[in-house]
């Protein structure tokens, strides 16, 4: 936790597996405007499902491989339109959570490195690295390159894809743009739709909109008998309001 003061009231809210250990929290101890959070336990099968709640939207999440426990959250809609918004964190495997993300309407994933040729941009061949090279180093440090957000896309029959979690050595990506930051961008967009092969994937930048339409969603995972996910037998707890986060360090006064 940090020392932050918020204006508005909050909540933490820890996901854990049935065999982590709870981690405590004194009501006499908690930071200015904070809330009572909930221990929401996974299904057998180590996934979260409906951590909240709303008349339209439902949101489940599942672990993905990072250096550091890391999740992907999956945004369903119950409406009509059915809509299935995927979004991932840092991540160098999504496997875990391929099953719950299946037709996606949408897919946000990383693309932090990329191998750029020099006649796009002859600054990025400085260090002489190959494209097995940069793929080895990003999945050293547990992210993925586009051509890996592309194949996981395949996998899942998404139908947009998103780029986003670009590596600092990359100019800012900014749309329309016929220099050199928009011709790094293009071809980080060009290898992962090579890898996806259903469409041009985008790659995100501030104030992005996507226009997602409608489609019929199912999900093996949404069956009767699926035993949803559950709150810890913690008393009085309030009801979940909000998204929870995966950890939350034991709090302490500053």
């Amino acid at each position: 936790m940090t020392g932050t003061d918020l204006t508005e009231r909050y909540a933490v809210h820890e996901l854990l597996t049935p065999i982590d250990k709870l981690t405590s929290c004194d009501v006499n101890n908690m930071h200015p405007g904070e809330c009572i959070g909930r221990d929401i336990i996974s299904v057998s099968t180590g996934l979260w499902f409906d951590l909240a709640v709303t008349r339209t939207v439902h949101i489940d999440a599942a672990p993905i491989l990072h250096r550091v426990p890391c999740l992907g959250y999956v945004f369903r809609e119950t409406s009509d339109l059915k809509r299935k918004i995927v979004v991932l964190g840092d991540t160098c495997d999504p496997s875990s959570i391929r099953d719950l993300a299946q037709h996606a309407s949408l897919l946000i994933h990383e693309a932090t490195d990329a191998y750029i040729p020099m006649e796009i941009d002859r600054n990025l061949r400085g260090d002489k690295k190959t494209p097995d090279k940069i793929l080895q180093n990003t999945i050293r440090k547990g992210h993925s390159t586009p051509s890996m957000a592309g194949a996981f896309a395949k996998s899942i029959g998404a139908h947009k894809l998103v780029l986003n979690h670009f590596s600092g050595k990359f100019p800012a990506p900014i749309p329309r743009r016929n220099d050199r930051r928009g011709a790094v961008m293009a071809e980080i967009e060009r290898q992962a739709s090579e890898a996806w092969g259903m469409g041009p994937a985008i790659a995100a930048y501030d104030f992005l909109r996507i226009e997602i339409p409608g489609s019929i969603i199912r999900s093996r995972f949404r069956e009767p008998d699926m035993e949803p996910s559950r709150p810890s037998e913690s008393p009085a707890l309030p009801p979940l309001t909000s998204p929870p986060s995966h950890k939350v360090l034991k709090r302490r006064k500053s």
